[in-house]
């Protein structure tokens, strides 16, 4: 599915969650980033074009890029995981390449159980910003009903 800025998703997952990461993002505002599970780089991208307009960014992604078993074949989200590496490749390309500041890239192939701990070893442990938003500065979006899990259908 590719979007008007050139981007190419083949699903829409990540936009189902776009209320929450609208609010969640800018009480943050976090310059050093750390994502675990990138997929094609839907999510990268939204924080490579949300956060890089105002700032120099830092984004570090840890994948395999071997898929779970749901993207196997006769899983319910069957994907060639070769294609969905590129496809990650690609988009973060074209968001880096229209970000107004520059963007740190850094790509850590591998289980995320090794690659957090070489991240630890580099001295990382505390390097990603992170803080809890206070309760007012996020609010639940009123597509989700507050007596069932987060996503689940009530």
């Amino acid at each position: 599915m590719p979007t008007k800025l050139g981007y190419n998703f083949s699903n829409s997952w990540f936009d189902e969650n776009l209320g929450v990461w609208d609010q969640l993002i800018p009480s943050i505002n976090p310059t050093r980033i750390l994502e675990v599970g990138s997929f094609e780089g839907n999510s990268t991208c939204y924080l490579i074009d949300k956060l890089a307009s105002e700032k120099e960014i830092e984004i570090h992604c840890v994948d395999t890029w071997e898929g779970g078993i749901e993207h196997k074949e006769g899983g319910f989200a069957h994907a060639n995981m070769n294609e969905t590496e590129k496809l990650f490749k690609q988009n973060t390309q074209i968001s880096i390449a229209n970000a107004k500041n520059k963007v740190n890239l850094a790509i850590h192939k591998g289980l995320s159980s090794i690659e957090l701990s070489r991240l630890i070893a580099a001295g990382k442990s505390e390097y990603f910003d992170f803080r809890a938003p206070r309760k007012k500065e996020i609010s639940t979006p009123p597509s989700i009903n507050k007596k069932t899990p987060y996503g689940a259908k009530g």
